[in-house]
């Protein structure tokens, strides 16, 4: 079994895979930067190999995270992830005080309420990105 980390920014994710029972090293580790822009990129390294690079269409979020997930089910399977870690910034009074929340799909809408309105600076719409990867992680996975 397999655990997945996840740390988002405004225009890239970042991954590593881990085994379950060895936490302390990455079995494959990466990115995909400069989503929603022109040379959106795939970047994969796994210890003791040469890392790759690829440049992908990763219009938004949502089709970088699909993209991630479809190279996954290649890999490992998606029945072989038993959990995903993913770092949510500003997740507002009711994430703040507990440290760690097991994420689901209901945990997405929680996230996605703190969405400010179209003129906000991208701090406060800083939630509504995340809401948007938990929940393609969360649904794909059966989370």
């Amino acid at each position: 079994m397999h655990v997945l980390t996840i740390n988002g920014g405004s225009s890239s994710i970042k991954f590593a895979l881990f085994a379950a029972d060895q936490l302390r090293s990455p079995l494959v580790s990466g990115k995909i930067e400069r989503i929603g822009l022109p040379g959106s990129r795939f970047l994969i390294h796994q210890p003791g190999k040469e890392s790759e690079s690829r440049e992908i269409k990763a219009l938004d979020h949502r089709t970088a995270g699909v993209h991630l997930i479809d190279w996954l089910e290649k890999q490992v399977g998606l029945d072989a992830i038993a959990g995903v870690g993913h770092r949510v910034v500003h997740g507002g009074p009711r994430f703040s005080d507990l440290g760690s929340t097991i994420l689901s799909l209901g945990t997405t809408s929680g996230i996605s309420r703190r969405m400010e309105p179209s003129d906000a600076s991208f701090e406060q719409k800083r939630p509504a990105i995340h809401s948007t990867r938990v929940h393609v992680f969360c649904s794909t996975l059966r989370l």
